[in-house]
């Protein structure tokens, strides 16, 4: 397999699309070689599945070749299809599957038989902001990889965009002693079936609750290590090229945001908190202070 400047570890065919691809069209255009791996990508051998799967497999050969990257494909299950654990979407954001702790390994083994091959000079890997199991496994394979990669997290869209979410997820990634709390975190998250329906009054109500539990943490100093924010600002143009790289998805649109329309509403919100610029990403990169990441995202 040839070298790669980047390497972007997607969880799922749409996660590079939907959290990256500002960055890796703008790559692209600087001809950089960019290799998107998505991990999880088989299901079951249903009928039904396996039709399902052919067309997502089509959507992303279409995305990648729009926005210029090369693909490969994990061939990993996803948690549904993995385990009869992972039966709801609360099963899913909640405590993994006792199978999935060995299961998690291997996925770190071939994710770093992969950076091995490819050897690029920074690789992405989601932030895991949502607490997807399958998002959260790709994120726990930094530790698979060799310590002087250059790792850089994305923030996962579009669980990202609700108000909360991604302090939530920064403060489970420094630790607290009242893992009790993320677990009430997770039980309120079950009221909540898909992305979309978190714009609704009742999950307004429920993230309200959510944020304020974050607050009573019992966190670690606030010299405790964290990520680094580098806010990557782009143009209206380029939020167009955006949409129109999602839109090759089109079996994922109407379950995460309803219309493309409202998803360019929501990425326009997003940008709007983080910057002035008409569309931004952020990504995770060097260590830093508690409270200088917490002031950072502080609304």
């Amino acid at each position: 397999m040839p070298k790669y400047d980047y390497l972007i570890l997607s969880p799922h065919f749409d996660d590079a699309v939907l959290s990256c691809s500002a960055r890796i069209l703008a790559a692209s255009r600087q001809k950089k070689k960019i290799l998107v791996a998505t991990v999880f990508s088989e299901t079951s051998n249903a009928p039904d599945d396996l039709e399902k799967s052919r067309q997502r497999k089509d959507e992303d050969d279409k995305a990648m070749s729009f926005v210029g990257a090369d693909s490969v494909w994990l061939g990993f299950a996803d948690a549904p299809w993995r385990s009869p654990h992972y039966s709801s979407f609360s099963r899913i954001i909640g405590q993994p599957a006792a199978s999935d702790f060995e299961f998690q390994q291997e996925v770190g083994r071939r994710i770093a038989n992969l950076w091995q091959e490819v050897q690029p000079e920074t690789t992405l890997l989601p932030l895991a902001v949502g607490e997807h199991i399958d998002h959260r496994i790709v994120y726990q394979a930094r530790h698979a990889l060799p310590p002087y990669c250059n790792l850089e997290f994305y923030e996962d869209r579009p669980y990202v965009f609700p108000k909360g979410m991604l302090e939530l997820r920064l403060t489970a990634i420094a630790g607290s002693d009242e893992d009790r709390d993320l677990r009430r975190f997770r039980e309120l998250l079950s009221n909540l079936s898909a992305v979309h329906i978190y714009k609704s009054g009742r999950a307004a109500l429920t993230y309200g609750w959510l944020l304020a539990m974050a607050r009573r943490i019992r966190k670690p100093p606030v010299d405790a290590p964290l990520l680094e924010p580098r806010l990557i600002k782009f143009e209206e143009a380029d939020l167009q090229m955006v949409l129109n790289a999602m839109s090759f998805y089109d079996s994922q649109i109407k379950g995460l945001f309803g219309t493309l329309a409202e998803y360019e509403e929501e990425c326009r919100a997003y940008a709007a908190l983080l910057s002035e610029a008409a569309y931004a990403e952020r990504y995770w990169i060097r260590i830093h202070t508690r409270r200088q990441a917490f002031d950072i995202i502080k609304r």
